[in-house]
C-alpha cells in the first residue's frame, strides 16, 4: 500500500519512484498526513473538485469511468482533474517548502 501511494504522490509531483527499497528508505508518515490534509482542503474549496481527484488519484478510474460515475461529462472531469492535480501540487510543494 505505501508503495502504490508513493508511487501516485510521485505522479502528482512528477518525480519517479526508483524501486521498493528507495520507497521503503524515503517513506515517513508525514507525506501521508499532508496528502490527507491538502486533499481536506480541497474537498473544503470545491468538493466536485475532490471528488474528481479521489476516485482518479485513489482507485485509478479511466476519465471516462470517472465521468459515468459522477454524471458529467469526460471534458469536466478533464478539466476538475487537472486543476485538482496542479492545486495539490502546489500544496505539496509548499509544504514540503515549510519542512
Amino acid at each position: 500500500m505505501v508503495i502504490q501511494f508513493e508511487r501516485q504522490a510521485d505522479a502528482l509531483t512528477g518525480k519517479p519512484t526508483a524501486d521498493v527499497t528507495d520507497v521503503a528508505k524515503s517513506w515517513n508518515f508525514k507525506k501521508t498526513l499532508s496528502l490527507d490534509e491538502a486533499l481536506r482542503r480541497l474537498m473544503d474549496r470545491d468538493p466536485n473538485i475532490g471528488r474528481v481527484v479521489q476516485l482518479r488519484f485513489f482507485t485509478g478510474l479511466s476519465i471516462a469511468d470517472t465521468a459515468e460515475i459522477l454524471g458529467v461529462s469526460k471534458a469536466t472531469v478533464k478539466r476538475r482533474w487537472e486543476f485538482g492535480r496542479t492545486w495539490l501540487y502546489r500544496e505539496l510543494t509548499r509544504d514540503d517548502d515549510h519542512d
